[in-house]
């Protein structure tokens, strides 16, 4: 499922916070270099969930809900990495850096004013979640609507109803159609009693030939009428 862009998205909270954004993030990055070159000390984890939590705060603080997500799910690869086998570790720490790398370049943009498109996110925001051996994660988590955008005036009873009649009245056109359609192309193979009958199906043929059998059968009548008046 995408998520809309937001083209009038508000930058002043965020160019309040951007700056200790890129600190905290700095700082984490620079301590996943410290775990990577020594993977058997896991003392800088910890540092990293500090600074990464700090970001996370700052970002649901300005309303950017999908970098809010991504970042929650940045602070879950990190605390896996606390377990993690050391050989993989290196591995490991350089996914989360490129989810760093990914979020501070999402929030340049932001700023330099390009839309909030979350989207832009997906691709390592599931190699995140990859990373730490989940598959839980998905475009939808990423979708942060406006709600503030007024939604559109409900259409009135009156013309709902017309509109509802119009459908009805075309459904009943393509039907009868249809139905004639049929009954032509079938008539040389159908019975006889079927060949004189009206379409079974459509309504509006049937009255039509109620409608010839009356008439005929008041001709008929008027016919007989005279042929005893002039006997007489």
């Amino acid at each position: 499922m995408a998520a809309n862009p937001a083209t009038d998205f508000d930058l002043g909270p965020l160019s309040w916070v951007k700056t200790e954004i890129d600190h905290s993030l700095n700082q984490a990055r620079e301590n996943l270099d410290k775990l990577a070159a020594k993977p058997g000390e896991r003392g800088p984890v910890k540092y990293i969930l500090t600074h990464l939590h700090q970001a996370t705060g700052a970002l649901a603080m300005v309303g950017l809900g999908a970098a809010t997500r991504f970042n929650e799910e940045l602070e879950k690869l990190v605390a896996y990495l606390e377990t993690e086998d050391a050989a993989h570790l290196a591995e490991t720490g350089a996914v989360a850096k490129r989810g760093i790398a990914a979020l501070s370049s999402y929030l340049d943009a932001l700023l330099a004013g390009e839309p909030d498109r979350p989207m832009r996110l997906l691709a390592p925001y599931l190699e995140l979640n990859r990373a730490r051996g989940q598959n839980d994660a998905n475009e939808g988590d990423l979708f942060y609507p406006d709600l503030s955008t007024p939604l559109p005036a409900l259409a009135p009873a009156a013309a709902v109803q017309k509109a509802r009649l119009a459908v009805a009245a075309c459904i009943d056109s393509m039907a009868h159609t249809a139905a004639c359609i049929w009954r032509s192309a079938s008539a040389t193979s159908a019975p006889l009693s079927m060949r004189s009958s009206p379409c079974w199906y459509c309504a509006r043929c049937s009255a039509s030939a109620l409608e010839s059998t009356a008439s005929s059968s008041a001709e008929a009548g008027a016919s007989a009428g005279s042929g005893v008046e002039r006997s007489g």
